[in-house]
This record gives structure tokens, sequence and C-alpha cells, in this order.
């Protein structure tokens, strides 16, 4: 349900040769927006000489806007450009033709694209030196990577029929028309029925069937090696020729247990493990036991594997550690005695903070879990032996500098040592001998590097060796193999726009800077040191692969329709709360026009669980999203997004509706203490978790003009009871469902059910206190959420029942974002029409504050 809340960097237009300097600024738009040409996957091939580019249409010229698991692709093509010339060929049969990159083999013989067949997704085989490609009949899975390669040639990839993909792609269409398929017998006169049951009566468990194929690249020959319900995560051993996977074997009676916000949590899951050699193998295990997903860790030589298990244990879990010793066939134990650490979470799923050294030892972290979400966690490495004998502690003396985050997650693992950034610093930590600054010469901090995935581009994402929320191998494998690493150079926590290439073996370090102050990283190559930039300028946008010496050469061009367009200012603005002892951060995106002395509206964009950097992965122009902030800011607002601290997840007593407006509002007033601000006209708008926190602010303050809120919960009881599911057209309730998942262990905080404690679930509902809300209130909702449309319009029938200003504006065949362009367009027009009437201010309208 969390809305990403950090997204793309802001990088200030500047002139550029030959852009329209002399040309009058133009105000960003929706209609602008939905433009929008963008640039999908980009990947270097292994030798650095061909860059792989995926060129996404117009947004607008999407033919299905019901199919957001579609990644993008429907707008993509693939191009193979030529590094030196930048010439390049489009990968596509016709101009209605969709292609996309999706992975290169080891040695970069072949090259995996995806295809549509229609409205199926498949898997295409290129050999980039003869220009053939191979367009196989798979139908793949709608995960983001839906294959592994376990050899220069043989691949393993996971695919599905069809008509399951289509389920999945475009789930919340699919639920519609699955209700009219049934709805239509009954017009007919026959029986349409679902039942679903508990106990006794427990529903047949929700199987989504996918097959795992043996594929050779070099004769296009397929053969099935396993199929089920399987899980996405699967591990491919570094040596080659393995891969380690989960598939469902059965459920757990999740009755008493104390939950946390975990899709799948639920899952009895059994190991498998399929060798080119030896076919697949599933590893025995206690019964009752569950392989946690985010546990996969192959050794370095591929003979042994760590996992972690969790089994019930009255009303909670409990997890065991284990190697599997691949030659022997046989699972082992794996205890520290004297070392307390578990299986954690982290991104939604189960994680174990265990990496292979060599394959005598591990690293295993250790953390405070006294601290709660926002302290200080002191984060340790260990190393331990097989066997579980601890023998030191591995981040000893490492500085941590301010960062309460510091040393959690290592960079990577070479040659039996760890790689952690420390302090700014990229650190070599052996199995023996003491710590090496590697980057003690270059005399500036770093950070890690790694190309999110292209649809997540918005998102931050982590380059870490334990691959906490990568798609693609964080770091480059390639290149780390021969001891290179590319890193971001940082000044102040934020990006410089300078990339530093370190050879680990020499301690020599090359450098490469950005062509222009209005260019972002795509992707970054340490094996060929070179990068592929996005340059926005303010003649549209352009892509430049850039090498130390060479003048950049453009690789395309697009979004000329940008042209005269102007991004808001974005401003950090920090503050301290009483007790607290460190800064909070938080951005104020200004109009483009902004002059000192003006004081705008202000719009307070508020998502409570937020903590902002000094480095803004803010809204860009170039962004298709129906929450561009960029487009308000055009308007005339200031929009800030302040950093909130509420109660850790699942805490006994926590009371998030209670925790957050006296925050926000000393946040807004900051803005108005720095000259920003009009004092007098402020609003509030949030989506999802926003739009509950929205929902709970004006519960408790008046100071807000007017208030947006979007797709939130207002009532945690009959969220709970609904289940903010789409998919109960076809499904059946197994396990616990979203929102029993949401309330007791996710973004709710309940920590337990509603009957459990009923005055906490109504304390925290804002529909139980709508006679106090006096703000006007527009509540946005698509009526295929899966946080029930019901959410709003209980809201929506309280205030109407209390005489309240308040309007509901429902948008049919829309989930949780909202992609049709008709509808994007329209929602902007009613919330500036909202806000201009309750802020009583013409569009853009400012007052000027003397001696500002």
């Amino acid at each position: 349900m969390k809305a990403s809340s950090v997204i793309r960097l802001f990088v200030p237009l500047i002139l550029v040769a030959g852009s329209l300097h002399a040309a009058e600024s133009k105000p960003f738009t929706p209609e602008l927006m939905l433009q929008n040409e963008d640039v999908g996957e980009v990947r270097f091939s292994a030798d650095g000489s061909q860059v792989y580019l995926d060129k996404y249409l117009p947004y607008r010229d999407k033919q299905h806007f019901d199919r957001e698991r579609d990644w993008g692709r429907g707008l993509s093509v693939l191009s193979i450009v030529d590094a030196a010339t930048g010439k390049d060929s489009a990968l596509r049969k016709s101009p209605q033709d969709r292609t996309w990159y999706i992975g290169s083999s080891p040695g970069g013989d072949h090259v995996a694209f995806g295809w549509f067949d229609g409205d199926t997704q498949r898997i295409g085989l290129l050999d980039p030196k003869s220009g053939k490609e191979q367009r196989l009949a798979l139908a793949a899975t709608t995960s983001p990577l839906p294959l592994l390669w376990l050899s220069a040639h043989e691949l393993v990839i996971a695919s599905m029929d069809a008509g399951q993909q289509d389920k999945m792609m475009a789930s919340d269409s699919y639920s519609l028309r699955k209700i009219g398929e049934m709805s239509r017998k009954s017009w007919q006169g026959l029986a349409s029925v679902k039942v679903a049951g508990s106990g006794r009566y427990r529903s047949k468990p929700n199987d989504q069937p996918v097959s795992l194929a043996l594929v050779d690249a070099r004769s296009g020959q397929v053969r099935q090696i396993d199929a089920g319900t399987l899980a996405m995560v699967q591990v491919p051993s570094p040596a080659g020729g393995s891969l380690a996977y989960l598939r469902k074997s059965g459920s757990f009676d999740m009755a008493g247990i104390k939950v946390e916000a975990i899709i799948g949590v639920e899952t009895i899951n059994e190991l498998n493990i399929y060798d080119l050699s030896k076919g697949k193998t599933t590893v025995r295990m206690c019964d009752g036991c569950s392989v946690d997903d985010g546990s996969l860790r192959w050794s370095p030589s591929g003979r042994q594997l760590y996992y972690s298990v969790r089994f019930r244990e009255g009303g909670k879990f409990t997890h065991q550690h284990f190697i599997y010793d691949v030659q022997a066939g046989e699972s082992s134990r794996f205890q520290t005695p004297g070392l307390a650490w578990d299986t954690e979470v982290e991104q939604a799923r189960f994680l174990a903070p265990v990496l292979w050294l060599d394959e005598s030892h591990l690293a295993v972290r250790t953390r405070n879990k006294e601290a709660g979400e926002f302290g200080n966690q002191e984060f340790r490495w260990n190393l331990v032996t097989r066997g579980g004998e601890v023998v030191k502690e591995l981040s000893a003396g490492l500085p941590r500098g301010e960062d309460k985050q510091a040393l959690k997650l290592p960079a990577a693992v070479h040659q039996g040592a760890l790689l952690l950034i420390a302090d700014g610093r990229l650190w070599r930590v052996p199995v023996e001998g003491k710590a090496v600054n590697l980057t003690e010469k270059l005399g500036a901090d770093v950070d890690t590097w790694c190309a999110p995935y292209a649809p997540w581009r918005m998102a931050n994402p982590r380059c870490d060796a334990m691959g906490s929320d990568s798609i693609f191998p964080p770091i480059e494998p390639l290149a780390l193999q021969r001891g290179r690493v590319a890193l971001r150079i940082m000044r102040d926590g934020a990006f410089t726009g300078e990339f530093a290439f370190v050879d680990l073996a020499s301690g020599q370090i090359a450098r490469l800077k950005r062509p222009t102050e209005d260019s972002a990283p795509l992707e970054v190559s340490a094996f060929a040191q070179a990068a592929v930039f996005q340059r926005k300028g303010n003649d549209g946008d352009e892509v430049l692969l850039v090498r130390n010496g060479a003048a950049p050469v453009s690789l395309y061009r697009f979004n000329t329709h940008l042209a005269g367009v102007e991004a808001a200012k974005p401003v950090l603005l920090t503050r301290r709360e009483a007790g607290e002892d460190e800064d909070r951060n938080d951005w104020l995106l200004l109009p483009p026009d902004h002059k000192p002395g003006d004081r705008h509206p202000l719009l307070v964009y508020f998502y409570p669980d937020t903590r902002y950097r000094k480095e803004l992965k803010g809204d860009d122009l170039r962004d298709i999203s129906f929450l561009n902030k960029n487009i308000p800011a055009a308007r005339g607002y200031a929009v800030l997004m302040a950093s909130m601290k509420i109660s850790d997840y699942g805490t006994a007593g926590g009371n998030p509706m209670r925790e957050m407006h006296e925050q926000l509002i000393r946040a807004a007033e900051n803005a108005v203490a720095k000259g920003y601000v009009d004092p007098d006209r402020w609003a509030i708008m949030g989506h999802s978790y926003g739009g509950y926190g929205t929902n709970s602010v004006i519960t408790q303050t008046g100071r807000f003009k007017a208030a947006i809120s979007m797709d939130g919960p207002s009532n945690l009881t009959s969220g709970y009871g609904i289940g903010m599911n789409q998919d109960k057209a076809y499904a059946v309730p197994e396990g616990l469902n979203f929102g029993a998942l949401w309330s007791e262990g996710g973004q709710g905080r309940m920590g337990v059910p509603p009957w459990r404690d009923p005055q906490r679930y109504i304390d925290n509902s804002p529909v139980f206190w709508a006679h106090q809300i006096t703000t006007p209130l527009m509540l946005i909702h698509g009526d295929l959420d899966f946080v029930n449309v019901n959410e709003a319009e209980q809201l929506f029938a309280a205030l109407h029942r209390e005489g309240k200003d308040v309007q509901l504006v429902r948008y049919w065949g829309e989930g949780h974002v909202y992609n049709s362009p008709g509808n994007i367009t329209d929602m902007w027009n009613r919330i500036f029409e909202f806000l201009d009437q309750n802020l009583q201010s013409a569009p853009g309208a400012q007052k000027k504050v003397s001696g500002l």
C-alpha cells in the first residue's frame, strides 16, 4: 500500500547551447506530463562496446491504461546502440512492435528481450554479433526479471499461461471483467456463486501456477523442469550451473499469531535446487517449516547454501538457520552460541543478515534490538566460522559518523572481504588483518551506485550485497569479478554528479564527471569506465554516453515538448524537534517563478511515515505520475514534504492518528518562518497512507483551509474486515488478508485485531471523529482500489450527516494509482478549483513581504 515517498533527484534546469533561452517559460501541466517520453532499461554490454537502451513512447499513446504490471513495457522499443558512434538499430518488426531488454548472458554472447504477442508478454533471444533473433512461445511471468542465466548459453525462464498473465498484469480490470462474467450467468438464470471458508470449511488455496523452463539459447530448445506456485525469489549460484528457488507446499494456520505486514507471510515454502548436471532436488526440512524468501545465500563455490526457516511457536514465528551441503545432500543447523541475531523484517519480507566470505567463514550482522525505528541501530558485522564459532567483530574500529543506520548493508563481498561504506569512505574488511580505507586518497565522501530497475527509477534503490531490494545485481558482476567498483562522489549527503572508479587491487581511482549540471545518471559501468546520463535541458532531453577523455556521444533525443518548461525550485529546510539529537530534513518545492520576498499558498504533501534525506529524490518534470508535485508548484503553490516520526509498526500502545498533527504544524510554521509561505493559506493533501494521515490531521486542527484525501483508510475496523483486497471477485481468503496485515503489523500499527482492543481502533479511525472536522475536504478514490472505496464513502457519509463541506470524487476503473490520462487531467482540474475556492486566491497569487 505504501507509495514511494522518495523519487528521482531534482536537477536544476540550465541554459545550454542551442536551447530556447529567449523563449518565454511555460507552466508545467498534466497535459504536458502525459506527453512525456521516457527511457527504460539502460545497460552496457559485457565488453562496454554497446548500450542496450529501452525507448519509451509518449505515455498518452499507451494502448491499455489498466495494465499497471506491464512495467511500462507497452511503450518500449529496444535499441542496440554502438557506444563509439551512437548509431542504433531498433529491435522491432513493425511500428507496433514492443520490445524491451531483460538481461545478458555472463559472457555477453546472448541477450534476452521481451516482446508482445498481442497482449501477451513473451521472451526472445538475440545474438548481438550476428543480429539473429529467436522469439520463443513462452509467456513470461509478470516479474520484472523473469529469467536467470545458469551458464553462458543456458537460462531458466519463469513462465505462466496467457490467462494467468493477464490476471496478474491487469489485476484490477480482470476482477471487474470477472464480476461481469459471473453476473451474466445469473442474468441468464444460471447459478453463479463463490464460496469462501475457514476452519473445517477452509477454502482451496489460491494457487498461481508458474512453470520453470530450461532454455538453450543456441538452439532455442525448451525443457520444463518444474511447475507450481513458485516464489519470485530465484537465486543462481555465483559459480554457475545451479539455481535455488522456493515452491509453495502449504499454508500456516495464522490464528492467534502476532503478525507483521508481509504479503504471503502464511505461505509454507519448500526449498528446491536445480542443477544442470543433476536436475531438481527438494531439500528436506523440519515439519511445518517454511524457508524465508530473503535468506538464500550461496557460498562462492556454489557447494553450500545458507537459508533460514520459520515455524510457529505459540503466538509468534521462530527462526532457525541451516547450511545445505550440495554434494552430501544434507542440511545442518547453523548456530552461533553467544551471538544474538536473527532473521529480520526488511522491505516487507524476512531477510537474513548473513553473507559468505569464503567456504569456511560467514559474516553475520547484529543490531541493537532495543532501538526503535528512529534510534541508533548499532549495526555490527561479526566473523563466524562455518561451524558457528564467533571469531571477532569485523566492523570494530570503523568510523560510524552520525548515521544511525551506519554499516547496515555491505556494498559487496570481494575475494573473502566485506566492502563497507563507513562515514563516507569505502573500506575493505578481510577475514584476517585490518580494515583498509580504499578511497583515502580520493579525498571525498562516496556512496554506492546501482542502476535501479527502470519502472522503479523513481525509488531510492539499495545497492548492497544482500540484494535487499534490487532487481538486477547491485554491483556490476563482471567489473566486481575483475576488482572494479563504481561509486558516487558525495558532498553534504548529496550526489555531486561525479563518479569514482576504484581498482580494488592497485588502489588506482579514476573520476568521471557528468556532462552538464542538468544531467542525471542512468547507468554506470566500472568495467568500461563509462556512464550513460540523461541531460534534462531547457530544450528537451538527451541521452549521452560519457567516457573520460572523450567527447560525450549523443544516443537519443526526446521530450522536446518540455522546451521552455521550468521545474519547481527545491529548498532544504531543517528543524529539530524537542528531545531529538538530530535535525530533520524537510523539502519545500517553490514555484518556478519564485522571487525573494514571495510568500506562496502552502500545499503540504503528507505521507506520515517518511524521513527525507539531504539528497532529494523528488518529482521531476519527466516523471509520469498522477501525483507529480511539479504540477501544483507550477500553479503557484509551495509544496512541503515534511519528515515525520511516529511509533514503530505493531508497537503496543501505538496511536498513529494522535502522533502526527503537531509535528506537521511545526514543519509548516518553519516554512513560514523562513519567509516562503503565507501563514494564512494552508492546504493539505495525501495519498494512500497520506490519505489516512490527512483524514487524521484535520480531526485535530483547523489550521488548514482545505484538505484533499486520496485513497486512504478512514475506519480501521472496516478496513480490517473488508480486507482491502481488489481480487475478491475471484480469490478466496487464505492466511491473513491485506487489511489484517496492514492494521495489525503494518502502517495501522494496532498490533492486535480490533476485537482485542476496539477502543484503540476507534481512537485511530478518523470516521469516529468526523464531528471535529471543520476543514473543507475533497475525498478522491478509485473504485477498484484495494483500499476499498467504502473507506471514502464512510467518511463522506459521516460528514454529510454533520452538514460539513465535503466532496466525494470517484474514478471508475482506477485502482490505487490512477493511470487514465483523462482521469489524471480531470483530477487536477478539480483539485485546483477546490484549492482556489478555499484558499481565496487566484492561481499563482502570492503575497510580498518587505525585507525578504
